[in-house]
């Protein structure tokens, strides 16, 4: 069990006005930049790394400063190997002028910035993209928040940690506990966050989503070796950042490994979740009414999952394309099929003013600010 939230920021009102990053972030556009590209796409990359910096003061009024790896169109550009929970943003500039000969020269089509965060008893992975292109009526300014149980991150001894999630399946009363103070501590952070980037950024519309995951593993759990359930790429704009920052053996990450199955075997009431496969696709939404996850071998992750037993159960699986599926993972971000949004075309083609404003270089394509 893990939560996901989603934060997706309406840019109309940030192409009305010449975005140009400071101090650090102004070198690192440079420093990926390099004037190897053409005049709008150079533009195009300074205005996107400035609304990141705006982005990242909104974080960093909430102490969150971890950076834990920065990507462009997929190549790493930082990646923090040690896992030090620090100040990492001197240490990105620093590995970026080492690695400025091997970037390579083009304009983006996303970057993202992953980060770490650590609430009472949450740990949160927080991963910051701003794309280029993207579909109608979406956002292409998504700040996707998952957030873990950290009573649940030991030592990796298996046989302990199967004994302390078993104490929250002791009863129907104490699994809704655990789940309810997760639940109430990440949409509280996620307001915060919400509140921060509001005060931080001139934006038009956001809007604010969230829902909490089951892990539904396709295969035996018995049979699961140390690389199952790792990620399809550890910077696949396509996956939820938990799944970038955690394969299914870490210490982090491997209760969720065995949740559904300890749902299936205690008979604990399911609702109000999304049904999740090991790479954090939705397979099936769980409304109000849910159901007892012993009743049949949806939650058993002994046996290969078959929707057939979600149809039982009276719930719909998921369609890969429908929004829920994604356990806001942005699928959707960046995808230009069915017509796509170049929400800088009309800014960087010289409509916007350094300081000033520009009323026709809306971001139209996002479906306005309703």
């Amino acid at each position: 069990m893990y939560m996901s939230g989603l934060i997706d920021i309406d840019p109309s009102h940030l192409t009305h006005v010449q975005r140009k990053p400071t101090k650090g972030f102004r070198r690192f556009a440079e420093l990926i930049t390099l004037g190897a590209l053409t005049e709008k796409e150079e533009l195009e990359t300074f205005t996107a790394v400035a609304i990141l910096q705006e982005i990242n003061v909104a974080l960093r009024s909430l102490q969150i400063t971890d950076v834990v790896r920065f990507t462009k169109d997929g190549q790493v550009i930082y990646d923090d190997s040690d896992g030090l929970d620090e100040d990492d943003m001197p240490m990105v500039l620093k590995d970026l002028e080492v690695k400025k000969r091997t970037i390579e020269r083009s304009g983006f089509e996303t970057l993202s910035l992953l980060l770490e965060h650590h609430l009472p008893d949450v740990t949160l992975v927080i991963d910051v993209r701003v794309t280029r292109t993207h579909a109608v009526n979406k956002f292409p300014i998504q700040i996707i928040v998952n957030g873990l149980a950290s009573e649940f991150q030991g030592s990796g001894d298996k046989a302990a940690l199967t004994q302390q999630v078993k104490q929250a399946f002791a009863t129907q009363d104490s699994y809704d506990a655990v789940q309810e103070k997760l639940k109430v501590q990440f949409e509280s952070f996620l307001l915060q966050l919400e509140t921060s980037v509001r005060r931080h950024m001139k934006i038009d519309d956001l809007q604010r989503h969230s829902q909490v995951n089951i892990v539904r593993p396709a295969q035996r759990a018995s049979t699961v070796s140390k690389t199952d359930g790792a990620p399809v790429s550890s910077f696949d704009s396509d996956t939820a950042p938990v799944f970038q920052r955690y394969q299914s053996n870490a210490d982090a990450f491997s209760y969720c490994w065995m949740w559904s199955s300890m749902m299936h075997n205690h008979n604990t009431q399911c609702r109000d979740v999304t049904i999740v496969d090991e790479r954090g696709q939705g397979l099936v939404q769980v409304g109000e009414q849910g159901f007892v996850a012993g009743e049949n071998n949806l939650l058993n992750s002994d046996e290969p999952f078959c929707s057939a037993d979600a149809s039982k159960l009276g719930l719909e699986p998921l369609d890969g394309g429908d929004s829920s599926s994604r356990s806001f993972g942005g699928s959707d971000v960046g995808d230009s099929s069915g017509g796509a949004g170049g929400w800088l075309d009309s800014f960087c083609s010289g409509g916007g003013e350094s300081g000033g404003s520009d009323t026709g270089s809306s971001c139209s394509s996002c479906g306005g600010s309703d």
